[in-house]
């Protein structure tokens, strides 16, 4: 049984997707993405999307037109949030 999501890419491509290693963040830097975020460290998942979705809205590019620290903010929080 072939698997679907591998169909059409060719092998080598998917060698290198199949021996990718998890992503591994150290303890300092899950720290600083609760710290980016404004929560504690045994926040939980609905506090943390709360959080996150109001500084989202805060230091989005299309309230703060042409300010790149909010720009940045902005992206800032967005990877904190996918951690």
């Amino acid at each position: 049984m072939q698997n679907n999501s591998w169909q059409g890419r060719p092998r080598a491509v998917q060698a290198a997707q199949q021996r990718r290693p998890a992503p591994h963040f150290n303890s300092d830097v899950q720290t600083r993405f609760y710290e980016v975020l404004g929560v504690s460290r045994e926040a939980d998942a609905e506090e943390i999307r709360k959080s996150y979705r109001k500084l989202a809205v805060k230091f989005h590019p299309d309230k703060n037109p042409g300010d790149k620290a909010a720009e940045e903010k902005f992206k800032e929080l967005g990877e904190a949030y996918e951690c």
